[in-house]
Order: structure tokens, then C-alpha cells, then sequence
């Protein structure tokens, strides 16, 4: 079972930094060049700064980055506030269709646990440079500059009540990102209020929906420190906001893949290998952007879980929506390198079938990204498309959540970036320094 504890937060000091809403910033693996250039002329105190720190004065980028983490505590940019709490997060965001929704989670350290005990749940594998990035920021920060999003199970919805008494109360943060997305903070105290949280969530499971490489470098972090006198350390736990996935206002997107560098790459050629598996059904996009976009979503809908997927080649001329055949032994068409639940997943087939047996392309390549990336709109992969970055796009549906759980506690792996949870966390709101836990 999980070991859950409050934590004395390192937050932004509000009468020094103005409005948050300047400082806080989306998760370092969101931030293109353009936005990251953006968030730093925005406000000199955007947390950007700290997430994708550059080169300053004679340091490297991670030494820079902890440099200037010291001088925000020494000034009072950042303060540590004085007890432990728990700390309730709630975002308010537009879904596709117009509806407004609000996703509740709960800032709290969970105890670090290798995935092979089944503790902590891990639904994607993840890609050796950003870990390693990761990794570093950490050592050398020694400070959990961002939350894993992590799920668990409570059909009672235990701590809901909790929630919505300290809401009543006015937040410690009202802040909202550019995407129009409201984040408001909210803690709480009270030592039998805290007990509850803890019990509650002592008695699940939990699953990282987001931030697989930050926990992976956590883990390496912890294992690299002196044992000391055995006692449980700072750095033994990482900091999480956690989310009951039995509660409304979940969201799931796809993320969808975008071919280039293959060597002669032929659209016509590959689409007859896909036949053997699919069947194919030629898409109008002669429309705009948007507008082809929406056929792409349209054209999906319908198969989401069922093994479909849309397949655009260059120029646009070759749009096809593929969904399997009927009668296709999945587990024999993988060749046994993907096992129960993965079998049923959309993505899998995606990276089984038409990125790896009809493209050649191996395991390595994917996973390092050699001949694929991964574009998280519909409209960025048209326009990635348009441009001349890539010889095809691959659209896929989203993953449902229960299949991202049925396979993850099954002690299976998604491919990586298979989900997207939206809205991300947004960075800055609570930091957990290693020092003076108290």
C-alpha cells in the first residue's frame, strides 16, 4: 500500500511576485522554443526559468537552475510555508464539446516504490534523454520542482467532502494559464482532516497517468543519497498530485504520430501492406485546417477501443481510415512482443502493425524517435504535414481510462506519450525542497 504525507511547500511569496498567472508556467515537456520565449519575457519570476534553465554566468544549465532556485528562497520569491498540509487543487477547463469541467487533486509526497513492487503503477515506458535530463535538474535542484499527476481509486469519494469544505474558504491561488485553464489552491491543516486523506489513499493503488520520467529520476535520485540512519528522507518521496479517477472531470487525448526519414518512402506501396491487416476507406480533406481536422476526429469516433485509425500521407492526396479486419489474430500478428490488455489497445496496433511490420520501423527507432514523432492536435499534425516535416501522419483515438488501468495493473507498459491527460499540471504552485522537511 502507499505511504502518503503532507509536506511544507516552497511556494511563490504573492506580495513579491504579482500575479501568478505570470508566473506559473505549463510542464517543461509541453513548452516549445516559442513558448519558452514567451514565459521568460512575460515575468522575470516565470517558473520557466526554473523547469528549462539556460546556460548563465560560467554554469551549466542545471547548476543555473539551482543558482537561481537559491536566490528566489534568499529574496523571498519563494517561501516555505510553516506546517505540513495537505494541499487541494482543483482546475476548471473547457472540454471539445463546450462543456465546462473541474478536475479536484490533492498535492501530497508519496513514498518512492520500484514499479515492481506494485505500488506505484507506471502506464507508459519512457525515453532514455529526458529521463536523464530529468535526472540531473534533480541532483543538482535537490527539490521536486514538479508534481507527478497520479490517479487513484475511490468510488465513495471519500475526500470529496473535505474538498469541498475548503473550498468554501478563499483559495490561496486563483490563477489561470494561457489555454483559459482556472487553477485554484487550497490547503488544509487540520491534523484529522489529514488523517482521513492519509487513511483514504493508504488503502489503493496509485497509477502515474503523467510524469513517468520525473519518477524514474526520483527513484535514481534516492538510490544515489546516503542511507544514513536508515530513517525515511526527503528525497524518498516524491511529490504528487493525486486525482481519484472514480470523480468526474478526467479527460484523455490522443496523441498522435508523425512519420518522417523514412528512405524511400512510398504512400501507395505502404497502404497495400497495411491491407493485409485493415480495411480501407478513402477521406475527403479537401476542406481547410480546421475543417479537415474535424473529419479526421468524426471519421474516428466511432472505432474508439475497436482498432482504428487515420492515415494521411504528404500533399494530403492520401487520407485513409483504416479499421482491422475482422478476424485478425492480434496475438500471433505481434509475434508475442505484446501481451493481454496491450493486445486491445489502438496504439498498440499503431506501433505494432502500422508503424513497425508495414514501415519496418524498428523498436528503437520509435522509441528514440529516429523516423516518428508525436504531434498532440489534430490541426499541429496537418500542419506538420503541409510544411514538408513529415512523409505521413498517423491519427489515432484515445485511449480510454479503464484500459490505461486494465493494462497497467497487469503489470503491462503502453508505448511512450500514449495518453494525453488534459488539462497538464501547471508548474509552480507547489515545490518540495529536500531540506528542513520539519
Amino acid at each position: 500500500m502507499p505511504e502518503i504525507r503532507p509536506l511544507r511547500a516552497l511556494r511563490y511569496d504573492v506580495s513579491r511576485v504579482g500575479d501568478l498567472s505570470l508566473t506559473l508556467c505549463p510542464p517543461y515537456d509541453v513548452l516549445s522554443s516559442d513558448d519558452q520565449e514567451r514565459l521568460r519575457a512575460q515575468n522575470p519570476y516565470n517558473f520557466v526559468r526554473l523547469i528549462l534553465p539556460r546556460e548563465e554566468s560560467g554554469a551549466d544549465r542545471y547548476r543555473a537552475a539551482r543558482n537561481l532556485l537559491e536566490s528566489w528562497r534568499r529574496n523571498g520569491t519563494l517561501k516555505r510555508d510553516p506546517a505540513p498540509a495537505y494541499y487541494f487543487y482543483e482546475q476548471e477547463y473547457s472540454a471539445s464539446s463546450g462543456e465546462s469541467l473541474r478536475r479536484r487533486g490533492i498535492f501530497a509526497l508519496v513514498r518512492l516504490h520500484d514499479f515492481s513492487e506494485g505500488v506505484v503503477l507506471a502506464h507508459e515506458q519512457t525515453m532514455p534523454a529526458p529521463r536523464e535530463d530529468r535526472y540531473r535538474l534533480l541532483e543538482a535542484s535537490a527539490t521536486h520542482l514538479d508534481p507527478v499527476f497520479a490517479l487513484y481509486t475511490d468510488p465513495a469519494q471519500t475526500v470529496d467532502p473535505l474538498f469541498t469544505q475548503a473550498a468554501q474558504d478563499a483559495p490561496l491561488v486563483d490563477a489561470r494559464s494561457p489555454d483559459g485553464v482556472r487553477h485554484r489552491l487550497w490547503l488544509t491543516g487540520r491534523k484529522e482532516e489529514q488523517a482521513r486523506i492519509t487513511a483514504t489513499l493508504a488503502n489503493t493503488w496509485v497509477l502515474i497517468a503523467d510524469g513517468h520520467h520525473r519518477y524514474e529520476s526520483a527513484l535514481r535520485y534516492s538510490r544515489s543519497q546516503p542511507r544514513g540512519n536508515g530513517s525515511p528522507r526527503p528525497c524518498d518521496f516524491m511529490l504528487m498530485v493525486l486525482c481519484n479517477i472514480d470523480a468526474p472531470g478526467l479527460s484523455v487525448l490522443p496523441i498522435h504520430r508523425t512519420v518522417h526519414s523514412v528512405p524511400d518512402f512510398d504512400a501507395q506501396g505502404w497502404l497495400r501492406r497495411l491491407d493485409e491487416w485493415f480495411e480501407n476507406r478513402p477521406l475527403d480533406l479537401a476542406q481547410d485546417g480546421e475543417r479537415a481536422a474535424q473529419t479526421i476526429e468524426d471519421s474516428l469516433r466511432p472505432f474508439v477501443g475497436q482498432g482504428g485509425a487515420v492515415v494521411v500521407a504528404a500533399g494530403r492526396r492520401d487520407a485513409h481510415l483504416l479499421t482491422l479486419r475482422p478476424g485478425v489474430d492480434r496475438a500471433r500478428e505481434f509475434g508475442g512482443s505484446t501481451a493481454g490488455p496491450l493486445l486491445g489497445l489502438d496504439v498498440s496496433l499503431v506501433h505494432g502493425l502500422i508503424l513497425g511490420r508495414s514501415l519496418r520501423m524498428t523498436s528503437d527507432e520509435q522509441l528514440l524517435q529516429t523516423r516518428m514523432r508525436y504531434a498532440k492536435s489534430t490541426t499541429a499534425a496537418l500542419d506538420d504535414l503541409a510544411s514538408g516535416a513529415s512523409q505521413a501522419v498517423i491519427f489515432m483515438n484515445p485511449t480510454p481510462i479503464r484500459s490505461i488501468v486494465e493494462a497497467t495493473r497487469a503489470g503491462l507498459r503502453m508505448p511512450p506519450k500514449s495518453t494525453f491527460f488534459y488539462p497538464k499540471m501547471i508548474s509552480g504552485l507547489v515545490i518540495h525542497p529536500f531540506d528542513d522537511e520539519g
